[in-house]
C-alpha cells in the first residue's frame, strides 16, 4: 500500500524520481499503482479477519488486470489507461497509461487469489489455489527482477509491449509473499499443509518463464546475427563496388596510354558492373535513411566520375594522348574519383559502425540467455530437490502414519476380539459392517451371516409390545441422530434360533465432517441379570407387604418398678401380657425360665406333690 500511495503522490507531483527510479528505466503506470493499494487492502483485511471487504478490495486489480489484458489481445480500449491521470512519461511504453502485460496478468491472477482466500468457507482446495496462484505472482516477479539485473528485456516486457518497471517487481514480490505466509497460516488452522506443491507449482512456472524468455532471446539473438549478416553483405557489396571501381579506372587509364582494346573492355566491364553493386547497396540499405543519403551523394560522385571518365576516353580516341595527358594533368580526375572514394569511406565506416553495435547487442542477447538459462535451470533444479525432499519426507511420515494405523488397528481388532461383550459396526442404513466372536455367539450368527446385512432385520429390534421398529425409527439409529453423543439404552435382541434376549447396548456414532456416517454398538446380555432382579423385587415386595401387617411399639412405655404392670392411655394398669397384646398381634405361651425354677423349686415341688402339706 505505501508503495503504491507514494507512486501515485509521485505522479501528481511529477517526480519522476519516485516513478521511474532511473531515467532509462520503465515507469510505474498510475494503475499500476492503485493495484498495489487494493491489493495491499485486501491482504490487511485479511490479516484482521474482516473477510467480507476483501473480494472489493480483489474486485479492483482483477478487473484492471483482466481489461488490460484484453486491451493487448483484442486491440480494443477500454478507456481504462487514462482514466485517472494523463500519462507524461513515455520510456518503454506502448500505449499512454497502460501497465505491462506481464503486470496485468499479475492482478488478475492475485485477484482471484484474494477471492478464493476470503471464501466464507475455506476448503483445502480453495486455500491451496489461492497460495499456488500467489507462489506463480512471486516466480514472474523474480524473472523479472534477475531480467533487470542481467539486462534481458524479454524476461520484465513481451515483445514490444510496455514493460515492468524494477519497482513493480519488487511490489509482486511483497504482495505474494504476504498472501502466501497468511494462506499457509490458514492452512494450517484446517488442519493440513499445501507447502509440498509450491516447489513444484514454482519450479513448472520457472521452466515456463525461463522457456519464453528464452524464446523471446533467441529470436532476438537470431534478428542482431541477421543483421550482422545484413551489414556483412553490405561491407561486401561495398568493396565489390569499389573493386569494380579500381577496374574501370586502371582499364581507362590504360586506354589512354596504351589505346589498346583490351584495356577499353576492362574499363566497360567495371562501369557496366559497378551501377548494378549500387542497386544492391540501395536495395540493401533501404531501412537506413542515412545510408540512404550517403548512397545518393555516392550516385552522384559515380555519375560524375563517369563523366569524366567518358570524355578523356573520348578525348583519346579524337584528338590522341597529348590533349589526354593534358586533360588529366589538370586534377579534375584526381578530384572526383578522391570525392567518390570519400563518399563510400564514409558509408563503409558507418556500416562498420553498425556492425559492431549489432555485434555487441548480440553477443549481449546470447550472454543474457545463456545466464537466464543457468539461473533457471539451476533454480528450476533446486526446487525440483527440495520438492523431492519435501515428498520423500512426506511418504516417510505417511508411511510410519499407515504402520502406526495397522498397529492400532491390530491392537483395536484385538481388544474388539477378546472382548466378553458383543460389538459390532454399522453404516447410516443399518448393514453390518464387522462384528466380533462375542456378538456372534451371542446372536447365534457366523459372520458370514452378518456382515453387509442389515442388522434391523437379522437381531429384530422390537418395541415392549413385541412389534418390530421400522429402521427409520430403530433406537440405536434414533439415539445419535440428535446429537453427536454416545447413548445407553437396553433392547430386546433375538437370536437366529428364534429364542429372545434382554440387552444392554452403547451406541457410538462415526463421525466425519460434523456428519455421522455409522455408529459402533457394544451389547451384553442381561437376561440372567433381569431375572435376579425381578426376584429382588418380588422378594423386596413380599417383604414390603409383611412389614405393612407389623404392628411396632414406640415411644416410652410407663411400667411399675414393683409389679410390673403397664398403665394404658386410659390411665388403667394391666399386666404386661394384656397390653402388648392389645398393642400387637403377639400370642402369648407361659412357662418358666431356669432361674425362675432354682429359685422357686420348693414351690413347684409343693405345687406338684400329692400331699401338698408335706
Amino acid at each position: 500500500m505505501a508503495l503504491g500511495i507514494i507512486v501515485i503522490i509521485g505522479w501528481f507531483a511529477h517526480w519522476r524520481l519516485l516513478i521511474q527510479v532511473l531515467p532509462t528505466l520503465a515507469p510505474m503506470k498510475f494503475n499500476t499503482a492503485l493495484c498495489f493499494i487494493s491489493c495491499g487492502a485486501g491482504l490487511m483485511c485479511l490479516s484482521t479477519q474482516r473477510t467480507r471487504i476483501v473480494p472489493w478490495t480483489a474486485l479492483v486489480p482483477g478487473t484492471i488486470g483482466l481489461l488490460t489484458l484484453l486491451e493487448y489481445l483484442t486491440g480494443t480500449r477500454f478507456g481504462i489507461d487514462q482514466l485517472f491521470i494523463k500519462d507524461y512519461i513515455h520510456t518503454a511504453t506502448t500505449f499512454p497509461g497502460r501497465m505491462s502485460p506481464l503486470a496485468g496478468s499479475c492482478f488478475l491472477l492475485l485477484g482471484i487469489s484474494l477471492m478464493l482466500a476470503a471464501m466464507a468457507r475455506r476448503k483445502n482446495q480453495t486455500l491451496t489455489a489461492a497460495g499456488l496462484l500467489s507462489c506463480i505472482v512471486g516466480v514472474i516477479a523474480i524473472v523479472g527482477l534477475f531480467g533487470y539485473v542481467i539486462g534481458i528485456e524479454a524476461a520484465y516486457g513481451w515483445g514490444a509491449y510496455t514493460r515492468m518497471a524494477v519497482h513493480t517487481t519488487v511490489g509482486f514480490l511483497a504482495i505474494s509473499a504476504g498472501l502466501l505466509a497468511w494462506t499457509y497460516q490458514a492452512a494450517r488452522k484446517l488442519g493440513f499443509n499445501f507447502l509440498r506443491w509450491l516447489p513444484v507449482v514454482a519450479s513448472l512456472t520457472l521452466m515456463a518463464m525461463i522457456a519464453f524468455v528464452s524464446v523471446v532471446s533467441f529470436a532476438q539473438l537470431k534478428s542482431s546475427l541477421g543483421w550482422r549478416k545484413h551489414s556483412y553483405d553490405v561491407l561486401i557489396t561495398a568493396q565489390t563496388f569499389l573493386d569494380d571501381l579500381f577496374s574501370a579506372q586502371r582499364g581507362m587509364r590504360n586506354f589512354v596510354l596504351t589505346s589498346q582494346p583490351a584495356a577499353l573492355g576492362l574499363y566497360e566491364t567495371g562501369v557496366s558492373n559497378a551501377p548494378l553493386r549500387l542497386a544492391e547497396l540501395t536495395a540493401l540499405t533501404r531501412d537506413n535513411a542515412a545510408q540512404q543519403s550517403r548512397l545518393k551523394t555516392l550516385r552522384a560522385d559515380f555519375a560524375e566520375l563517369l563523366k569524366y571518365s567518358e570524355d578523356l576516353i573520348n578525348t583519346r580516341k579524337t584528338a590522341g594522348i597529348q590533349p589526354s595527358i593534358q586533360m588529366e594533368a589538370s586534377g579534375r580526375g584526381f578530384d572526383v574519383i578522391n570525392q567518390t572514394l570519400h563518399d563510400l569511406h564514409e558509408f563503409t565506416n558507418q556500416e562498420k559502425q553498425l556492425l559492431e553495435e549489432r555485434t555487441t547487442i548480440a553477443e549481449a542477447d546470447f550472454q543474457g540467455t545463456a545466464r537466464l538459462l543457468v539461473f533457471g535451470s539451476v533454480l528450476a533444479a533446486g526446487l525440483l530437490l527440495f520438492a523431492n525432499w519435501m515428498i520423500s519426507r512426506e511418504m516417510t511420515r505417511r508411511r510410519r502414519a499407515e504402520q502406526k494405523q495397522a498397529r492400532l488397528a491390530m491392537e483395536l481388532k484385538g481388544l474388539i476380539e477378546s472382548s466378553g461383550e458383543g460389538i459390532y459396526g454399522i453404516d447410516v442404513h443399518g448393514r453390518c459392517t464387522f462384528i466380533n466372536a462375542a456378538g456372534t455367539r451371542a446372536i447365534g450368527f457366523d459372520p458370514t451371516e452378518v456382515l453387509g446385512k442389515d442388522m434391523h432385520e437379522l437381531i429384530h429390534h422390537s418395541r415392549a409390545d413385541g412389534s418390530r421398529y421400522p429402521v427409520e425409527e430403530c433406537p440405536i439409529f434414533l439415539s445419535f441422530k440428535s446429537d453427536l453423543s454416545c447413548r445407553v439404552d437396553s433392547e430386546v435382541f433375538w437370536r437366529k434360533d428364534g429364542s429372545c434376549f434382554i440387552v444392554e447396548y452403547t451406541s457410538f456414532p462415526i463421525v466425519e465432517e460434523s456428519a455421522i456416517k455409522g455408529a459402533v454398538v457394544t451389547f451384553a446380555d442381561i437376561s440372567e441379570r433381569r431375572r435376579h432382579e425381578s426376584e429382588r423385587e418380588k422378594l423386596i415386595a413380599d417383604l414390603q407387604k409383611a412389614l405393612t401387617e407389623v404392628k411396632t411399639l414406640s415411644g416410652l412405655i410407663p411400667i411399675c418398678g414393683w409389679c410390673k404392670k403397664v398403665r394404658s392411655d386410659t390411665g388403667y394398669w394391666q399386666n404386661v401380657e394384656q397390653y402388648i397384646r392389645s398393642q400387637t398381634d403377639a400370642t402369648f405361651t407361659h412357662g418358666i425360665c431356669p432361674a425362675c425354677a432354682s429359685k422357686f423349686k420348693a414351690d413347684v415341688a409343693r405345687a406338684n406333690s400329692p400331699n401338698p402339706e408335706t
